[in-house]
Order: C-alpha cells, then sequence, then structure tokens
C-alpha cells in the first residue's frame, strides 16, 4: 500500500514538473505503454490466450463429468431411497457428499492452475516487452514510460508507444 502511494506521489511530481515546465510528454521524454493492448495484440499475447482457453476448456470437460457423476448419484438416491436400510442409505449419502467436496476442490484447484498460467505466460510477454521498452526509450530518449492506466488523468495519445512495443515484438518471431 506504501509503495502504490509512493508511486502515486512520485507520478503526481512528474506531471507537475512538467505542467509547470510547460513541456509536453514527449518533450519531457514520458511515454505510455498499453498492457493489456499488449496482451490483447500481440501474435505472443494471442497464443497465451489461447493456451489458457485450450487449458480452462480441458478441465470444464474434467468438472463437467464429475457433475454428471454427482447427479446420477443422487438421481440414483432418490429412486432408490425407499428401498435402501438406513445404514445404506447414510453411506450413499456420505459418498455424494464426499464426491461433491471432491468437486468443489476440482474446481478450485482447476481456477487456481489456470491462473498461475495465465500469470506465468503474461509475465514472460512482460519480461520480453520490457527489453524491447528499453530500446525504444534509449532511441527515442525518454525518460520515463509509463504502464498503469489507472494511474493517469490524461496523456497525450503521441506518448502512447504501444504500436512500437507490437511491432517489436512481432519482429521477435
Amino acid at each position: 500500500m506504501m509503495r502504490r502511494k509512493n508511486k502515486l506521489v512520485g507520478f503526481a511530481f512528474v506531471c507537475c514538473a512538467i505542467l509547470l515546465l510547460g513541456t509536453s510528454c514527449s518533450e519531457a521524454g514520458v511515454a505510455f505503454i498499453n498492457v493489456q493492448r499488449v496482451i490483447k495484440e500481440s501474435d505472443m499475447g494471442l497464443a497465451a490466450m489461447a493456451e489458457v482457453g485450450k487449458l480452462r476448456m480441458e478441465k470444464e470437460k474434467i468438472a463437467a463429468a464429475k457433475q454428471i457423476e454427482i447427479k446420477e448419484m443422487e438421481d440414483r438416491i432418490a429412486r432408490q431411497a425407499s428401498t435402501m436400510d438406513e445404514t445404506e442409505k447414510r453411506d450413499k449419502i456420505e459418498a455424494l457428499q464426499q464426491a461433491k467436496k471432491e468437486y468443489r476442490r476440482l474446481i478450485d484447484d482447476a481456477n487456481e492452475e489456470i491462473s498461475k498460467r495465465d500469470k506465468a505466460l503474461v509475465a514472460d510477454i512482460l519480461r520480453q516487452v520490457d527489453v524491447i521498452l528499453k530500446k525504444i526509450a534509449k532511441k527515442k530518449k525518454l525518460t520515463m514510460i509509463l504502464k498503469d492506466a489507472n494511474v493517469l488523468a490524461y496523456l497525450d495519445p503521441t506518448a502512447d508507444i504501444t504500436d512500437l512495443v507490437l511491432e517489436e515484438l512481432a519482429r521477435l518471431k
């Protein structure tokens, strides 16, 4: 929380300095990159999203099969409840509760695995983007490149270097 506050204070200081000096973002050596756009539009990002989507579908298929199994158990118990003795009924209900517990665990584990994979793929892309950003910063003599769009109230569109980053990522193939 304190780090974020320090970043905001630093950003506010830079913005005030730029305004007081009357210079534009490009003159002050400030640029912006839309990371979400890089993820959504780059070949690497599209491949990562496809991989995560495929993993999600695999996990959903497994979960659907488990859900069918649970529904069949419930139906069996409902149909046979009148013919079962108490011990058998209790055992079947306990087995059903265990199956439901396993299903919830399966869903939680799947969501965690999907999230981890997504974060790992995005981190790989961002590592490559950082290398590209350093090259662009040197080439354009930038002193600052902002990544967090939530911090910005306004930034001149000419300061957006997302297209340059996308072009460089495309060349990495």
